[in-house]
């Protein structure tokens, strides 16, 4: 059909990690498919949510095991996910950037969140006005999206399914919170730490203990 989502084919471009006991939210769900494959991948609750009531119904009879709720991102449900999924919806949002940290906000510490979206190929941080077939919206170029995930610790997986009418390239990221690191260099004395240790650290002015 013309304008149907290759579910199959994009839950392999997701490369989703391990559901198995986790809390699973798909933030614009449509009739759910993600949430489907969720249960069967194993996760201890499945939430989808939509702001068209009639994708809620027919989700909710394939998937009565799953939580359909026919209601806009402006409110999330309550608590935190392990993962949060945004499939083909960010350009929706009247404000992206500001949707994207409050889906952060919802993730648990190690919660992942997987965006597929589309990019604008110019080189600038800006968003940029796209014609689709049906509407005009913004999308970020790959400068702006590193911009408003400077936060995070984040990472484009690779590309998404091209749909026909694809207007841009479709592109998987997956988006973490940041966590501390530390780098323990052990060598006998004169083998080179102290030169590796300001080659590696020391443009990026990383304290560090001897």
């Amino acid at each position: 059909l013309k304008g149907a989502s290759e579910s199959l084919a994009k839950l392999r471009c997701l490369r989703l990690p391990s559901l198995q006991g986790k809390r699973f939210l798909d933030v614009g769900c449509n009739e759910g498919f993600f949430c489907g494959y969720a249960e069967f991948d194993g996760a201890s609750e499945v939430i989808g949510i939509d702001r068209s009531s009639a994708a809620v119904a027919r989700a909710q009879a394939r998937f009565p095991s799953c939580q359909f709720l026919a209601q806009s991102w402006d409110q999330l449900p309550e608590g935190k996910f392990d993962l949060i999924l945004l499939a083909s919806a960010l350009h929706y949002a009247s404000d992206q950037e500001a949707l994207i940290h409050q889906l952060m906000d919802a993730l648990t510490e190690e919660g992942t969140l997987v965006l597929e979206l589309g990019l604008a190929p110019t080189g600038k941080n800006e968003w940029v006005a796209v014609r689709r077939s049906i509407d005009e919206r913004l999308f970020p170029t790959r400068a702006k999206l590193a911009a408003v995930l400077d936060p995070y610790a984040w990472k484009i997986i690779g590309h998404s399914v091209q749909q026909a009418g694809d207007p841009l390239a479709r592109y998987v990221v997956h988006v973490r919170r940041r966590k501390p690191f530390v780098f323990l260099m052990l060598a006998t004395s004169a083998s080179g730490k102290t030169m590796l240790r300001r080659r590696l650290f020391g443009r990026a002015k990383l304290p560090s203990v001897s």
